[in-house]
């Protein structure tokens, strides 16, 4: 199963689990780790997330890091909707989010354009017990294209949390402003954000 996993071959690791099924071995976490470890790497977001379910209907226990690889599958799809299911169902277990799970729901947000979970999310993680990174800005910056305000509120609450605008994150923001005709220049927009300026940037109306 784990040489299927490194394949990214879900389909020979899921015959593998048939085996086992059939053979009345029952498959434990790992088994089932990495077949949705095998479904990440190929993309495969629906069986991912169907085999995450499946195990925990038979009293398989799953642990942040099978979480972490179904929320990354919906990721590469943009699967918004069902990366912040997961994420919360790992709340709703008593389960720890790391930051690969904030991360990689954040950037499902990203590949949707879909600045509003994207910022909500982030607004949710600011006084937990992680700290956004150059990854978590960059994901949330990608999902404010032309959604400028949102933008420049990101990039003036960095260095509040250490984190160094890398060129991603400046390339993200560039388009961000760029979508957003913004005809004055970055240094001036973010000079004049105000209060109610941050405030606009962080209401989260309805999803997209």
């Amino acid at each position: 199963m784990a040489a299927c996993e490194r394949a990214g071959d879900w389909e020979m690791a899921l015959a593998v689990l048939s085996v086992m099924l059939v053979a009345r071995v029952m498959p434990d976490t790992i088994s089932y780790g990495s077949l949705i470890s095998a479904c990440e790497k190929a993309a495969h977001w629906q069986l991912a997330v169907h085999l995450l379910v499946s195990m925990c209907s038979v009293d398989v226990v799953a642990n942040v890091v099978t979480f972490n690889a179904a929320i990354s599958a919906c990721e590469q799809r943009g699967r918004w909707p069902v990366a912040l299911a997961l994420l919360g169902t790992l709340n709703d277990r008593m389960l720890q989010p790391d930051m690969v799970s904030y991360n990689s729901a954040l950037s499902s947000c990203e590949k949707a354009s879909c600045w509003q979970p994207a910022l909500q999310l982030f607004t949710d993680l600011a006084p937990g017990r992680l700290r956004p990174n150059a990854i978590t800005f960059g994901a949330a910056l990608g999902a404010c294209r032309g959604a400028w305000q949102q933008a420049a509120w990101l990039l003036r609450a960095m260095p509040a949390e250490r984190v160094v605008a890398n060129a991603v994150c400046l390339g993200e923001a560039a388009e961000a402003f760029e979508r957003g005709a913004l005809s004055q220049p970055l240094a001036g927009v973010l000079g004049a954000l105000s209060d109610a300026d941050i405030a606009t940037a962080l209401r989260v109306e309805q999803h997209c």
